[in-house]
């Protein structure tokens, strides 16, 4: 049916999302992935290590400001931890095959860049809780910025993370 191609290799290509699957004319399906990313254990270092330290600085914070204590040394130790996740998400991103060249490799840029900016986010608006802090604006009674970044430092954390998994996963389970 083709030309210069055996009957035996010729098939219809579906598109399911990013991934290609290949129908030979004889009914065998099978998936036929790209490479998959490698990641970088440095970025993956750096990544986990501001997942976990980001999240623990600003619990740390608002468990002092309760207390009636100063709220300094976990305000120092979230933005620390968020850099790390900022870093590492980068050195991810930037170990991730070219965008241009497949569909997965595109979405996986999407994915990861989507995971790079909350944690981007999540470090200005620490920033913005250490010059509150700084200026005398948090106390026991003025937590209310202190939670909102709470839940966004949570969120920055777990993003990059599950983006991660998710683009890793596949290219594991195959």
């Amino acid at each position: 049916m083709g030309v210069g191609v055996p009957a035996d290799r010729q098939c219809h290509i579906l598109r399911l999302h990013f991934l290609p699957l290949r129908l030979p004319l004889d009914g065998r399906a099978e998936l036929a992935a790209p490479e998959w990313a490698v990641v970088d254990l440095r970025g993956l270092g750096a990544a986990v290590t501001g997942a976990v330290l980001g999240p623990l600085g600003i619990r740390w914070a608002i468990g002092n400001l309760r207390r009636g204590r100063g709220a300094l040394p976990g305000l120092v130790a979230a933005p620390i931890g968020l850099v790390g996740l900022l870093t590492g998400s980068a050195m991810i991103l930037e170990a991730m095959p070219d965008p241009t060249r497949h569909a997965h490799d595109a979405t996986l840029w999407v994915i990861g860049g989507y995971a790079l900016f909350h944690a981007a986010l999540a470090a200005l608006m620490t920033g913005f809780l250490v010059a509150r802090s700084a200026a005398g604006s948090l106390s026991a009674r003025r937590l209310g910025e202190a939670r909102i970044v709470w839940l966004w430092v949570d969120y920055a954390a777990l993003v990059p993370l599950a983006t991660l998994a998710g683009a890793v996963a596949p290219g594991v389970v195959s």
